[in-house]
């Protein structure tokens, strides 16, 4: 970090010691150790400006989850920051005495106010609970209302001053956040959560969430960034002013170099983009192409991987005669256009994107033989043999300056069988916030007075990829409506549908066919915006039989009491649901669901927004094997990068 930044201020996120009692003199050297490799970071003309966050685990050293502990090993304040970053007056610290046992009590720095380099910053230490057990994620209610109360007298002051809250445990609704490892949402967690809602410039970090896959960034920061409306509620984590890109322009405005490993499949049909006998065609099973951006370009190349058919020399897609599309070895121009709804007739396509995983896109190519003409791929068959003789392309017609323009609107049925979801062929973990609709009431999944149920108004939920292929979780957003009410979508007694703090395996099926009232739905699909689902989800109680969420209440009141589940008997050889399931649409209709764009209140603009800060340690993933504290692959760190008009989040990697 040295040689690549210029930094200011490091923040720490706790558990810089944890899972073992040790002496205070080994505990001591574990911070001095500390302290002297992060003051090397900084220049040598800088101030040493290292901020500790005391984690859940980092009192348990001095007696592991046993009371009384001899020593204080969370007083990170007193050595080393009262040196480095300077010493505090008493209404920039709130202290709690905590029950020591036979020790009598001990004093513990609770929470703490800095002001650094022209901004705020408030840490919240894990506190009095934590010190009797590091496994109860509860921050006293009284520090939560001096962190509240420093923030209204710091806004006072100044309402456009950026602050940055730094805390160990985050919101439990904090997006990729692995389950139960939110604070317990009690009187701190509704204190503070009202208090950010009421401050429009505020940046939470956080650190606690280390462990499997979810945890570290697998593609794009905005994983692990979470953004809040004025009520609390979880929504987009983008809106006009906080953009989301897999890059960020350098100061020329050009574009990086990309190259995204993408399984294309037509939105219209279900079947993607791959050879057929002779040419490019459309297939049944899934193939990956690779989606290549030149740096400084804004215009692409897609490549075919795979056996190319005997006669094909190249496996570039191309447009050539009459505007089909074959294969060829030249590269052509290629825009890639983002789908979105403009109005119930028309789609808004929008250029200059960076494909993710479950968008929807146009794929606009330059035609070879006439190069003022571009044509739109298609998933329609040209010559005699449905998959051999090339696809046949829509001719766009929306030009300026010889190229198509940056905006375009068309007609939907025009457009359909143009569209194509872009589906990742990484191990890169899945995590989109949406509406979900019930598609024969129009109402959306939410919840009730009580628990899951489904509401008037759209209401967020993330779809979330778990480590197993093809299973999902879907956490709900916003305060859920009791204590013991967890945020997954979870199927229990009866088949009942309610929220709990464990998540549950859930398959996604969508509609891929319809034939008069039959319906066909395949599963192992990556869920996107428009199209018709099913959710089936493992029974906690047996976890041999499977349900499908539907729509209906159970209980005495509607809005209240969890939603139905109906069973699926139809399972394959392996003792999981089919791949596919032909069902009769009447029969299943409280059970199919379309997902939108997450519901966005007008008056957002008011929230905060959280995001996890990195860590040294990943356990239990994919890519570290055996043990991470011998050599761990996965050490990422958040840069915030602070600018007269903007704040960047960007997590960089230093190892694999």
């Amino acid at each position: 970090m040295k040689t690549e930044e210029d930094l200011d201020v490091i923040v720490l996120g706790g558990d810089c010691q944890s899972d073992k009692t040790i002496s205070k003199e080994n505990s001591m050297q574990v911070r001095r150790v500390i302290n002297n490799l992060t003051r090397a970071a900084f220049a040598e003309n800088k101030a040493k400006n290292v901020l500790w966050i005391t984690g859940n685990h980092d009192y348990e050293v001095a007696n592991f989850d046993d009371v009384p502990k001899p020593f204080n090993a969370g007083d990170f304040y007193r050595f080393p920051m009262k040196d480095d970053v300077g010493e505090l007056s008493f209404d920039d610290l709130f202290y709690e005495e905590v029950d020591n046992g036979g020790m009598g009590t001990e004093t513990l720095l609770a929470a703490f106010h800095y002001r650094l380099c022209g901004m705020d910053f408030i840490v919240l230490n894990c506190g009095k609970n934590f010190w009797k057990s590091a496994w109860d994620y509860t921050y006293s209610p009284e520090s939560a209302q001096w962190v509240k109360e420093k923030l209204d007298e710091i806004y006072a002051d100044d309402p456009n001053r950026t602050v940055f809250f730094c805390v160990h445990v985050p919101f439990p609704d904090s997006n990729s956040l692995n389950a139960g490892k939110g604070m317990v949402n009690g009187d701190a967690y509704r204190i503070l959560k009202q208090a950010f809602c009421e401050h429009p410039n505020l940046i939470m970090i956080y650190g606690h969430d280390h462990g499997k896959d979810g945890a570290y960034i697998r593609e794009k920061t905005s994983q692990r960034v979470t953004r809040y409306d004025v009520n609390g509620n979880v929504i987009s984590t983008t809106d006009d002013t906080h953009v989301d890109g897999a890059f960020l322009p350098s100061d020329n405005g050009e574009f990086p170099a990309l190259s995204l490993q993408m399984k294309i499949c037509s939105t219209q049909d279900g079947t993607y983009l791959g050879w057929g006998t002779y040419n490019m065609s459309t297939v049944a099973e899934p193939r990956t192409c690779e989606v290549i951006r030149a740096a400084g370009q804004n215009t692409y190349a897609i490549k075919m991987n795979g056996t190319m058919p005997a006669n094909r020399t190249g496996s570039y897609v191309y447009s050539s005669s009459g505007g089909r599309f074959s294969g060829n070895e030249a590269t052509l121009k290629i825009y890639i256009y983002k789908v979105e709804d403009a109005s119930d007739t028309q789609y808004k396509l929008t250029r200059d994107v960076t494909p993710e995983s479950g968008g929807h896109y146009v794929i606009v190519g330059q035609n070879a033989k006439n190069t003022a003409t571009y044509y739109a791929l298609t998933n329609e068959h040209y010559g005699d043999d449905s998959e051999s003789q090339r696809l046949l392309g829509l001719q766009i017609t929306n030009l300026t300056n010889g190229e198509p323009l940056p905006t375009i609107t068309l007609s939907k049925s025009t457009l359909a069988r143009a569209v194509w979801e872009f589906q990742s062929d990484a191990t890169t973990a899945f995590d989109k916030s949406f509406s979900i609709r019930s598609k024969q009431d129009n109402t959306y999944l939410g919840w009730g007075e009580y628990n899951l149920s489904t509401v008037a108004e759209p209401a967020a939920c993330n779809i979330i990829q778990s480590n197993e292929a093809n299973v999902y979780f879907l956490k709900m957003h916003g305060p859920v409506p009791a204590a013991e009410v967890g945020e997954y979508v979870f199927s229990s007694s009866g088949g009942r549908f309610s929220g709990n703090p464990a998540t549950a395996k859930t398959y996604i099926y969508k509609v891929t066919a319809e034939a008069g009232e039959q319906l066909t739905l395949t599963r192992n699909i990556v869920p996107g915006l428009g199209g018709t689902y099913m959710f089936v989800t493992q029974n906690s109680k047996d976890q041999s039989t499977y349900y499908a969420l539907t729509n209906e209440h159970y209980g005495d009141g509607a809005n209240t009491q969890r939603l139905v589940g109906k069973q699926i008997t139809t399972l394959g050889t392996d003792g999981l649901p089919a791949v596919t399931l032909n069902v009769n649409a009447a029969d299943y209709a409280t059970c199919l669901w379309t997902l939108e764009a997450p519901a966005k209140p007008e008056e957002s603009e008011g929230s905060f927004f959280s995001a996890f800060m990195g860590s040294m340690r990943y356990y239990y993933n994919s890519i570290d094997t055996g043990d991470p504290t011998d050599s761990p692959k996965i050490v990422q760190a958040l840069m915030v990068y602070v600018y007269p008009d903007r704040v960047v989040l960007s997590m960089k990697n230093y190892n694999q």
